[in-house]
């Protein structure tokens, strides 16, 4: 990264005090904040921990676990100047001694303590399923205690915990298969405030589960209480829907199908099917498909299908295809197809949503995406962090680095290659080609000149750090064209439009500040008449532009024209120099120098 700037991270609001906490021996705050940088707060799961991603989890940590104590909830703030390019990194996890990686099978609260001593709190956070978070931590022996969903409503979750010993360089994965059960989990408090707390918040350790009948078939029409522990090998049937807590093989019903815990054949349905926790295989439904946890295989919907957790493989929906968490793979949805995270392609007939995409998102309307790696091809793209490529009518994004090919193209901070009719951006660090730039660091200036083929030339040139197009017209008094010739020379009173694009040089130091190689050209019409069979006069030019004063320059350089008169029309109007001349019928063409002389502002 290249930043300069500050920021200020506070652990309070200005009329707020910062609470402390006995139960981490820390500030609630600078607890959070450490846990983020060891890699909680790593969202977009990169193993890198920017300053964005550290405050968030810091600040939603903080207020989460500030709001029941006696001085009330804390809101941490910021002030972020910040210019530049780039994400600003503040920790690498890939870099850290050791590392506990909570794999995506695992969800809840999750802690982690130092084994033996003082048991000191190394790091907490809020896990969902489906996606991996690896923590980073000094090589030694640690405990890790998760809380599990809550039984019921008026429950709380189980506890499970599981220790590890960590050496220098290792990289530790953590499953469901290593946690056992375990001691409750104490609630944070601030200092002194331990009557502040309702008491009926406090964790602890609810009854063991019921043990599950274990069935090769199951037929039914009406769910019973008892099947949810109930484990089916090979068809779970319902007529109006059927209920398992775990199906190896097939569950078939007109109307709904439910499985509690894990599926892993087919799910089929006309209606609705629903499978949660570890699911594999295919989920297939005239209505609404659902999966919870970690999906693998393909779902079909007649109208929708949501995915929690990881899911990996193909989503089709006739009108919605929605993974709540990290999607791998192509989601197909007749209007709409949404992703936390997503790697591979969506395409949907009217909004391609994600928060987090790598890969192709193809829509008929919009496509969005907080952090994009990829392509986005949309009639609207939106983009809050784009590094790829947007193809659509209307392009925007927060900051990019990448190419954008569109009528309209807007970004605050931008890198790459910008192609449009209008580009618009706050700071542009790359190259912009349009009709009409409006760049905040880019070219914009008026030039007033004579050349050699008009005496008054007004130009506005608009681009980025280099690239810029010239927009103008130019006037030549005089005479009057011969009767029926279009043969401009000297004496003939004329003007013309003058489109063009140029590459400026910014030049290092002194008053020579830049030279610009332009390529435009002109077109050559009666006074303000204009003829179809017009000659055209065509030039590369050279120009150095010389400050003046501070918001002034004076501009001059040289031309090679080349002008081409079609259908008998002819521009004769070489002022100094030699002159080659070509005729091929109706067509003249000369070669020759000229000169360009005024003020830029």
């Amino acid at each position: 990264a290249d930043m300069r700037g500050h920021a200020f991270l506070t652990s309070s609001a200005a009329n707020e005090v910062a609470q402390e906490s006995d139960r981490i021996a820390a500030s609630f705050f600078t607890h959070f904040l450490v846990s983020g940088l060891r890699g909680a707060a790593d969202v977009n799961q990169d193993h890198r921990v920017t300053l964005q991603e550290a405050y968030q989890f810091a600040s939603t940590e903080t207020l989460a676990r500030t709001e029941r104590t006696k001085g009330g909830a804390q809101h941490a703030a910021y002030e972020f100047d910040l210019s530049g390019t780039g994400d600003m990194v503040v920790t690498d996890v890939r870099t850290t001694q050791a590392s506990l990686v909570l794999t995506p099978e695992l969800s809840g609260r999750i802690v982690v303590r130092e084994a033996g001593g003082t048991g000191a709190l190394v790091a907490e956070l809020r896990k969902p399923a489906g996606n991996t978070i690896e923590l980073g931590v000094e090589a030694g022996s640690y405990i890790i205690a998760m809380e599990g969903p809550a039984a019921g409503a008026n429950s709380s979750g189980l506890v499970f915990e599981t220790t590890t010993t960590l050496v220098s360089g290792q990289r530790a994965e953590l499953a469901r298969l290593a946690f056992h059960p375990g001691k409750p989990l104490e609630l944070a408090m601030a200092r002194g405030d331990a009557a502040a707390v309702d008491a009926s918040t406090t964790l602890t350790m609810t009854a063991p589960a019921t043990p599950h009948t274990q069935m090769s078939t199951k037929l039914g029409i009406i769910p019973r209480p008892e099947d949810e522990h109930t484990d089916v090998n090979g068809l779970s049937f319902g007529f109006v829907g059927d209920r398992a807590a775990r199906v190896s093989g097939l569950q078939l019903a007109l109307g709904w199908t439910q499985t509690d815990e894990r599926l892993r054949g087919v799910q089929l349905a006309v209606g609705a099917t629903a499978a949660a926790g570890d699911s594999k295989g295919l989920q297939l439904a005239d209505g609404v498909t659902y999966s919870n946890g970690t999906f693998r295989g393909l779902q079909v919907a007649g109208i929708g299908a949501l995915t929690r957790g990881e899911g990996r493989g193909l989503q089709i929906a006739g009108v919605a295809a929605l993974a709540d968490g990290s999607f791998s793979g192509v989601q197909l949805g007749g209007l709409v197809n949404g992703a936390r995270v997503g790697r591979g392609v969506q395409i949907g007939g009217a909004v391609d949503a994600a928060e987090d995409f790598a890969g192709l998102q193809l829509a008929g309307g919009v496509a969005f995406a907080r952090r994009v790696r990829g392509l986005q091809l949309a009639t609207v793209n939106v983009a809050g962090d784009m590094r790829g490529m947007q193809v659509g009518i209307v392009n925007a994004v927060e900051t990019g680095a990448g190419f954008r090919f569109g009528v309209v193209n807007v970004a605050r901070e931008t890198r790459g290659f910008q192609f449009g009719v209008v580009n618009v951006a706050s700071h542009d660090d790359g190259e912009s080609f349009a009709l009409i730039n409006v760049i905040g660091n880019g070219i914009h200036a008026v030039d007033a000149y004579a050349s050699d083929l008009f005496l008054a030339n007004l130009a506005f040139k608009l681009g980025g750090r280099h690239l810029y197009t010239a927009l103008g017209a130019g006037y030549q008094s005089g005479g009057a064209l011969a009767t029926g010739t279009q043969t401009f020379t000297r004496d003939t009173g004329r003007w013309g439009p003058t489109v063009g694009f140029g590459w400026r040089f910014a030049l290092p130091a002194g008053r020579l500040e830049h030279l610009d190689l332009e390529a435009i050209s002109q077109n050559l019409y009666k006074t303000w008449g204009v003829s179809g069979d017009a000659p055209a006069v065509n030039s590369l030019r050279l120009l150095a532009g010389v400050r003046l004063a501070p918001h002034i320059k004076l501009l001059g350089g040289l031309s090679a024209n080349v002008a081409i008169g079609q259908h008998g029309s002819d521009a004769n109007l070489s002022l100094v120099g030699p002159q080659m001349t070509a005729h091929d019928g109706v067509t003249t063409i000369r070669i020759y120098p000229g000169f360009v002389a005024g003020l830029e502002i």
